[in-house]
């Protein structure tokens, strides 16, 4: 039987990394979709059956072709997790949510 696929789009250091160790260890090929190559390089060395895309999910034509991609690859994804943000909330630095400018958290609300 094949194993089932789980995609995460903004696989960083910290939820979406601990996202794709859960799903590996419960027996899932993990996508994992991010920004940095070089963080998924090393995350593919570290977690047991995940796969690393470079893209930019704020780009819709990047979006579309890496799902692409992924399906062809490791089959269609049965668990997708959005863990994608443009950045930090305040643009730089870590800030207090009810700070923050409400045009960042808009930008970040759509990616």
């Amino acid at each position: 039987m094949d194993k089932k696929v789980c995609l995460i789009a903004g696989v960083g250091p910290g939820t979406g990394m601990e996202c794709a160790n859960r799903f590996s260890k419960g027996g899932y090929q993990v996508a994992m979709v991010a920004r940095d190559r070089k963080r998924l390089n090393s995350l593919e060395k570290d977690i047991d059956d995940a796969h690393g895309y470079e893209c930019d999910v704020s780009d819709l034509d990047q979006l579309v072709e890496t799902a692409k991609k992924v399906a062809s690859e490791l089959g269609n994804p049965s668990v997708v997790i959005h863990n994608a943000v443009a950045g930090n909330i305040d643009g730089g630095g870590a800030s207090r949510f009810m700070e923050s400018d409400p045009t960042r958290l808009e930008h970040n609300f759509r990616v």
